[in-house]
């Protein structure tokens, strides 16, 4: 069984963990990956992730988790839960960039997983959180956002993140009430 891995410094782009239950130590900082799913790997106790395109981490299943760096990653979010075992944790404010048509879009379909009552709009749009639907943003001037991470074993943890919006027109529709 495999319980390190190690990807540093990789053009890696994709990575399937899900056989590789025993997994305790895994690297994969320095690469090309957009996506990483963890799920099965529950006795990971060290996650080192950063400097990747990354943009979704939910931890909050790895209660052994003691090491989490996924700092100068383009996270939307990051879902620690409640883990009091992950003493070091270095991770920075986020950048990401995002397709939008139109002028609303919905945060949970562009990020899933993401949870809007976590959410705490800073400038740039409104959101309404129980639907996710974010809106009233204008084209050139980022969403700014703040995420409740959870916790860790320093207590609460947050981030600020920077959402830049790439917004595109949607199809254009004519309807005709009357013959012509």
């Amino acid at each position: 069984e495999l319980f390190d891995l190690q990807c540093l410094g990789t053009k890696i782009a994709e990575l399937d963990l899900t056989q590789n239950k025993a997994l305790m130590q895994l690297s994969v900082s320095d690469t090309d990956i957009k996506k990483l799913d963890i799920g099965a790997n529950r006795d990971l106790i060290l996650l080192y992730c950063n400097n990747t395109n990354i943009n979704i981490l939910d931890v909050s299943q790895h209660k052994n988790l003691n090491i989490l760096r996924c700092e100068n990653s383009p996270l939307a979010y990051l879902n620690l839960g409640n883990n009091e075992n992950l003493t070091e944790l270095n991770k920075t404010d986020s950048t990401v960039n995002l397709d939008v048509v139109g002028s609303s879009f919905n945060i949970k379909e562009a990020f899933k997983g993401i949870n809007p009552n976590n959410m705490t709009m800073i400038s740039g749009g409104d959101l309404d959180k129980e639907t996710g639907i974010v809106s009233h943003y204008q084209v050139g001037t980022p969403i700014v956002y703040k995420y409740d991470c959870g916790t860790s074993g320093n207590g609460e943890e947050t981030m600020q993140v920077t959402l830049h919006l790439n917004v595109k027109k949607g199809d254009s529709l004519i309807t005709l009430n009357k013959e012509l």
